[in-house]
């Protein structure tokens, strides 16, 4: 009944299309009862952008957080709070014009970055794989360029947790997006003391595999970073053939220990290993082929010392072997090494 009646009275000032202090008053209201109503919020904006107040859009932090601690896995919540920042963060000319233009009645300090980033910290303080703070933090970043703080925070989560899988995703995205890499900072593979960056990560993933190799986040991260990373970092063929060469013997050395040890972690360990090298393999033999990522020089780099027919067959002998390793995978395996018969060694199995 009470919500019946907040809505009817909100629809009666959206018809007369009233912007008031009572009009941003009545969408708290039903925000409070239905956070999840998305007509509302974007009313709610309407009002606050004629209403020009800069204290009213200050507010909002407050009247966020309050909707927060009902529900803080809610969409529109999320997408408010960016409409919010484009106004009292802003980047772009047109923002800042904008911001300037609002009524100045309040002695509130402005919102800063360094602020919402402590505020998303305190997020992930109390749920650390929080889907929007995650979507949120990227949007920050990219939005504001601030790459710096970003792998150590990454780091720090993966290292008190090391499955968490979207510390791992937020990281490859710094990696990919980062516009603050030093010109030649990122070099490696021709005989210098110093790691690259490529090589350093890749590092990195190996050192967390170690601790858990069953972690389907890490092999995941790696195999992208593998094929991704070339193009936003500066890869040697020496380099990345020593890269790969190293995942190899690690990857066996990874299968050796867990058949020793035994169990079912380590059972899913050696799984891991073994199909993150058919994948790789296969990988590599499509582009190798020209048939994917056509045109990176890397590729080309490769070819005169790797045969992509040879990288394929050496795929499906691996998943050859996962059939008998991973039974419950078994059609998915079949069905990976048809594939790679059709695109790459030009025959059909039945």
């Amino acid at each position: 009944k009470d919500y019946s009646d907040a809505m009817g009275l909100l629809r009666a000032l959206m018809l007369k299309g009233e912007l008031s202090e009572r009009a941003l008053h009545l969408t708290s209201v039903v925000i409070f009862m239905n956070s999840a109503h998305v007509t509302v919020w974007e009313f709610r904006r309407c009002v606050l952008s004629s209403l020009n107040s800069k204290m009213r859009w200050l507010a909002e932090l407050e009247f966020m957080h309050e909707v927060n601690e009902m529900n803080t896995k809610n969409y529109q919540l999320w997408n408010h709070r960016r409409a919010v920042l484009q106004v009292i963060l802003p980047t772009t000319p047109v923002e800042r014009e904008r911001n300037s233009s609002l009524r100045a009645d309040t002695m509130v300090s402005d919102h800063t970055l360094e602020k919402e980033l402590a505020h998303l910290s305190a997020v992930f303080e109390a749920d650390s794989k929080h889907y929007h703070a995650w979507a949120h933090r990227q949007w920050v970043v990219g939005r504001h360029k601030c790459w710096a703080t970003e792998m150590e925070l990454t780091k720090a989560m993966i290292a008190r947790d090391v499955y968490n899988n979207s510390a791992w995703n937020h990281r490859f995205f710094v990696l990919e997006n980062r516009t603050d890499r030093r010109e030649g900072g990122d070099k490696g593979g021709g005989g210098g003391r110093e790691e690259s960056e490529f090589t350093l990560e890749v590092l990195h993933a190996v050192q967390c595999l170690e601790r858990a190799p069953e972690n389907e986040s890490a092999w995941t991260f790696l195999t992208g970073f593998l094929f991704k990373s070339p193009h936003f970092l500066s890869v040697s063929a020496k380099e990345y053939s020593l890269v790969v060469e190293l995942l190899t013997k690690f990857c066996k050395v990874q299968a050796m220990a867990g058949g020793r040890k035994g169990g079912s972690s380590s059972a899913a360990g050696g799984v891991k290993c073994v199909s993150f090298e058919a994948n790789i393999l296969y990988l590599l033999a499509l582009r190798l082929s020209g048939l994917e990522d056509e045109g990176l020089p890397l590729w080309g780099d490769l070819a005169p010392d790797l045969d992509p027919r040879a990288q394929a067959q050496a795929a499906i002998a691996k998943w050859e072997a996962l059939k008998g390793m991973d039974a419950v995978r078994r059609a998915a395996y079949g069905m990976k090494i048809r594939i790679a018969e059709e695109r790459i060694l030009g025959s059909k199995s039945l």
